[in-house]
């Protein structure tokens, strides 16, 4: 997980609620991944390269 709106989008798809067009699998692999993880030291945003 690279962001806080990382974290948000993925779980948006997982819902199968995505705007930016992430497959609901993929939201849900990444949830499953990342259940119990802490967000609060992670960026809002992470800028582009």
């Amino acid at each position: 997980m690279k962001s806080k709106a990382q974290n948000r989008a993925m779980h948006a798809a997982a819902e199968g609620r995505s705007k930016i067009g992430i497959p609901k699998k993929v939201g849900k692999e990444f949830v499953r991944a990342e259940h119990g993880k802490s967000t609060k030291k992670l960026p809002e945003r992470k800028g582009r390269k």
